[in-house]
């Protein structure tokens, strides 16, 4: 996990307006031949899996945050156009 954690590159980089996490990874400067001779391919793809989950995490908060401001019940929504 070490050596993953210093040679892999890319990660969130930031927020959008909406607070919506931003991944990037940057496989133009990843060793993919040190990484792979370094380590387990078990280990990287628990590793990737793990960084997945966690923008998974975070995307799904924004979502809730953002729907619990849009959320109304079926009386409450304006009527159908026929």
């Amino acid at each position: 996990m070490q050596v993953m954690n210093k040679y892999l590159t890319g990660g969130i980089a930031c927020f959008d307006k909406e607070g919506s996490p931003v991944r990037v990874e940057r496989f133009g400067l990843l060793d993919t031949k040190g990484i792979v001779y370094s380590c387990r391919m078990a280990d990287l793809q628990k590793f990737k899996l793990q960084e997945q989950e966690l923008c998974y995490r975070m995307m799904k908060q924004q979502s809730q945050k953002v729907s619990d401001l849009d959320t109304f019940t079926p009386e409450q929504a304006p009527p159908l156009d026929s």
